[in-house]
């Protein structure tokens, strides 16, 4: 990602979590008894400001902004990070079907086992329209 989309992706996380905290404050005056909203919006905005201080950081030496930009766009570097995104996917994929399961049998939810079975579902059924459409286009 470029130095300028990284700096429009920190003020949308920002964004994101100023949102989100302000969606937790009127939960919090209809009391509602929750910290995950909060919690979410408060690192939304955190991600969001390290993205903005490395963005200034490699803004201000022309010299680190250059490696950076090369690093970027180098071929090794989009191999490992579409591996560990693979990676990534496969092992939430399986987490959740291990909670699913976890919720079904061991702790007498269904619904919520269900849910989580589902959306385990869908999402394979994503992965593999995309990589048919992805296999089809390139």
């Amino acid at each position: 990602m470029k130095l300028k989309s990284q700096k429009i992706y920190g003020f949308v996380l920002i964004a994101i979590g100023i949102v989100l905290d302000a969606v937790f404050a009127y939960l919090q005056s209809i009391d509602y008894k929750g910290g995950v909203i909060c919690g979410m919006g408060t690192t939304f905005i955190f991600i969001g400001l390290i993205y903005l201080l490395r963005v200034r950081r490699l803004s201000k030496n022309k010299e680190k902004a250059a490696d950076y930009e090369a690093a970027v766009t180098d071929e090794r570097t989009a191999y490992i990070v579409s591996k560990a995104r693979s990676a990534t996917f496969y092992i939430c994929i399986f987490a959740q079907l291990i909670a699913a399961l976890l919720c079904i049998f061991l702790f007498d939810q269904p619904l919520i086992g269900q849910v989580l079975m589902y959306l385990t579902c869908f999402q394979c059924i994503v992965y593999y329209v995309i990589l048919i459409i992805f296999n089809k286009k390139y």
